[in-house]
């Protein structure tokens, strides 16, 4: 057994192999039909994204503003999601040459592969074991807070093969003469802003950091304090250089004092022994925090009632193995390699404090941290940052290379040493990735309804679809039928749709009849043929009644409500015709209507209808908890009580 764990490159190939097939390999037979990972509303979003990034390179539009959403007023992406664009655009050939479903999956694949590829450049310059760096870059593909966030459909944060790139470079310009490192190093941060713009602010804080720590005290060899500093200054002029055409804007506007970007925190309702985390607009927003004393990543949120505030923290996801917390320690016990205890803690400690956010929960109580009050107030950019957590995705870096040096330091100690170690750790690794059910990751199927296929001939009137902001998955079919919508991302917030949008919904009759008559309200207001004419003036041509809508599945008791609300839906179709007539096309999931008297787009060439309905509202029964659904704690300030805010928020979670 040690001589075959003695052997780097068959121990990492075999590994590699074992992990890949624990992770895709139950689900690889429908690769070709199906999206990794689990449908969540966040992978409505990116394969829309996908799909609109490679239209609009394509046709040469542009990447920051569409009317394919409110149409036809449409939204500014930028202002509301950042400029996330790398990773869309670096997927483009592979859903070209390979289609949407596979291209997707093998574009997660290689730079899944590209991390574990990454780390081993990164951990080969501080260790010279290469059976103990091997099993530290499968680790590190196999992160859980990679597999977590691909699981999710956010490949926008799981893709991480850059920061490793960024850390090797970071540790040159500290301890090597020479200008390539700080240049390459600032080249790969301005690379990692553009895919996820707070990775690049996390990172460059602890590059700061390590860079001030080692001008005080000069490595061997690298040069004097001075000189140390400038090219850490190098690094950070050129990574802000290169962002700076996205960065700058944004920043501006976000300090500003009449700021329109969406979803800035509240600084009023900031203090020193209480955080509130209400938007400008007054709505409530989930603040996410890893919070160490619960082991955990989760979401901090408030909500108001008459007697004053709540706040609550709901734990979602482990996003550290134990195995890697006991390297960590193990390596602090009797360092190894060539990165030293401060050096790994002038990185460590900066990620770990963006990590928890504003807060530090410990049992029923927080604590707020004056840190991040400092940096909210001095960094306007950072009042938009509602997922500090994600600060992780850079510890996650530092735990493997801990696991690395603990594991080398066995090989010094005997072979066989090493190779119970390897075992040790690769066994509790992949233990805990099944434990959060990370193994394997899935796949979600990627038809769409017949009647949105049914759309997507034709020409392109936009549509009405009902009932009002049901769910986001109405965002991945127009990726195939193409038309504007009159609805969008979030569209249930007024603060992210546009005031004409929000002004139809309450003044134009025909729309207000037609929502209130899918949201099964009593009372139907009289519309009127002046309305009906001047919303399809604006280039709507069919409202699309989604019936899923009206369908509750689930188990025990199910039953006898899934047939109350069918019956609903049969009498809330005769209400339909006798307002817009009767539909040009029905089946199990989609109704689509025309009070434009338009024909059905698919003449001819229509696909075959759907017979049963989709996943509609499921329903628990008594006792029974969803694993989609985190418990929710409440919370308290360990000093004082919580401000009431002046303004009632709006009671809705974005």
């Amino acid at each position: 057994m040690a001589e075959f764990f003695g052997h780097p490159g068959r121990l990492t190939a075999v590994l590699a192999l074992g992990a890949l097939l624990c992770v895709v390999g139950p689900d690889l037979a429908d690769w070709s039909s199906g999206f990794l990972g689990a449908a969540h509303v966040d992978q409505y979003g990116t394969q829309w994204f996908y799909w609109f990034t490679e239209r609009a390179l394509l046709e040469g539009r542009s990447l920051g503003w569409t009317d394919l959403f409110f149409f036809p007023y449409g939204k500014d992406i930028y202002r509301h999601t950042g400029a996330n664009v790398l990773d869309a655009i670096v997927a483009v050939p592979f859903r070209l040459l390979l289609g949407r479903e596979l291209g997707y999956n093998l574009f997660c694949l290689f730079f899944g592969v590209a991390a574990g590829w990454s780390f081993h450049k990164l951990a080969r310059e501080l260790c010279d074991d290469r059976v103990a760096v091997g099993v530290g870059a499968v680790c590190f593909a196999l992160s859980p807070f990679l597999l977590y966030e691909l699981r999710e459909g956010r490949p926008t944060q799981g893709l991480i093969f850059l920061l490793p790139l960024v850390v090797l470079q970071a540790w040159r310009s500290g301890h090597r003469r020479g200008l390539s490192a700080p240049i390459l190093g600032g080249l790969f941060l301005a690379l990692i802003s553009y895919q996820y713009w707070f990775y690049g602010l996390f990172g460059g804080l602890a590059i700061l950091v390590l860079g001030l720590f080692l001008s005080w005290r000069p490595p061997e060899g690298a040069g004097s304090g001075l000189r140390v500093l400038s090219r850490y200054s190098l690094m950070g002029v050129t990574a802000m250089a290169l962002c700076a055409p996205v960065a700058l804007p944004l920043a501006l506007e976000t300090a500003s004092q009449d700021a329109t970007v969406p979803g800035l925190l509240d600084l009023s309702e900031w203090s020193w022994t209480s955080f509130v985390p209400l938007t400008e607009q007054d709505d409530s927003v989930g603040v996410f925090t890893w919070q160490p004393f619960r082991g955990a990543t989760g979401a901090f949120s408030v909500s108001t009632t008459e007697a004053g505030v709540s706040s609550t923290f709901s734990p979602f996801h482990k996003v550290l193995p134990w195995v890697g917390l006991l390297a960590v320690g193990l390596f602090f016990w009797k360092p190894h390699g060539r990165m030293s205890r401060r050096e790994w803690l002038a990185l460590g400690v900066p990620l770990l404090i963006c990590a928890t956010g504003p807060i530090w929960v410990v049992g029923d109580r927080y604590l707020v941290d004056p840190i991040w009050g400092a940096l909210l107030h001095s960094l306007a950019l950072l009042r938009r940052l509602w997922w500090p957590s994600r600060a992780m995705a850079w510890f996650s870096v530092l735990v493997c290379l801990a696991m690395v040096m603990v594991l080398a330091r066995l090989g010094e100690r005997s072979p066989r040493s090493r190779a119970w170690g390897v075992v040790t750790a690769v066994t509790l690794w992949m233990g805990h990735l099944g434990s959060n059910d990370l193994l394997p990751l899935g796949t979600w199927e990627s038809r769409v309804p017949a009647g949105y296929q049914c759309l997507a001939q034709g020409g392109k009137e936009a549509i009405l679809e009902l009932p009002w902001a049901w769910t986001q998955s109405h965002l991945y079919y127009q990726t195939h039928h193409g038309r504007p919508i009159f609805g969008g991302m979030l569209e249930s917030s007024e603060v992210f749709r546009p005031s004409e949008t929000s002004a139809i919904r309450t003044e134009n009759t025909f729309v207000v009849a037609m929502m209130s008559l899918a949201q099964e309200e009593a009372e139907i207001q009289g519309w009127t043929l002046a309305d009906l004419r001047a919303f399809g003036a604006l280039g709507y041509g069919y409202v699309v009644l989604q019936k899923d809508a009206y369908v509750i599945q689930g188990i025990a008791s199910a039953g006898l409500v899934d047939n109350a609300q069918r019956t609903r839906l049969r009498r809330m179709r005769f209400d339909m015709a006798d307002l817009v007539g009767e539909p040009i096309y029905e089946d199990a999931r989609v109704a689509i209507y025309s009070p434009w008297d338009l024909e059905l787009p698919c003449q001819g060439i229509t696909p075959d209808p759907d017979r049963e309905a989709g996943v509609g509202i499921k329903v628990m029964t008594v006792g029974e908890k969803s694993p989609d659904i985190p418990d929710r704690e409440e919370v308290s300030p360990l000093f004082g009580s919580h401000p009431v805010p002046e303004t009632e928020p709006a009671e809705e979670d974005l």
